[in-house]
């Protein structure tokens, strides 16, 4: 998985986005809407056209389950969250005390 920011210029002066791709950058599996830190993941990646944008890469995650996504908590810890079939895991000390968390919504 690669992390960009997209580096495009629109004529209308759309803003431009960071956006989680896997590593041929035909499926995307979140993004953070310009001037935010919480990505927004999608429940399954969807496709993206990269034609005729421009992108700078910001991180390159090597051996990454498709199936784990990376969440910043509140207080800047990184968590882990793991969808298996209707099965959703996270690795923060409340999932694992109480069988749910905030970090689990919206995966």
């Amino acid at each position: 998985m690669i992390i960009v920011k997209e580096t495009s210029t629109w004529v209308d002066n759309t803003p431009n986005h960071i956006y989680f791709l896997d590593d041929s950058m035909s499926k995307m599996f979140a993004y953070s809407i310009e001037g935010t830190s919480e990505p927004f993941y999608f429940k399954k990646p969807i496709g993206i056209s990269t034609k005729h944008r421009t992108f700078e890469v910001l991180k390159k995650v090597e051996d990454v389950d498709e199936n784990v996504i990376e969440v910043k908590g509140s207080k800047g810890d990184i968590y882990y969250v793991k969808k298996e079939g209707d099965k959703v895991t996270c690795s923060c000390q409340s999932f694992k005390y109480r069988g749910r968390c905030k970090h689990i919504e919206g995966v």
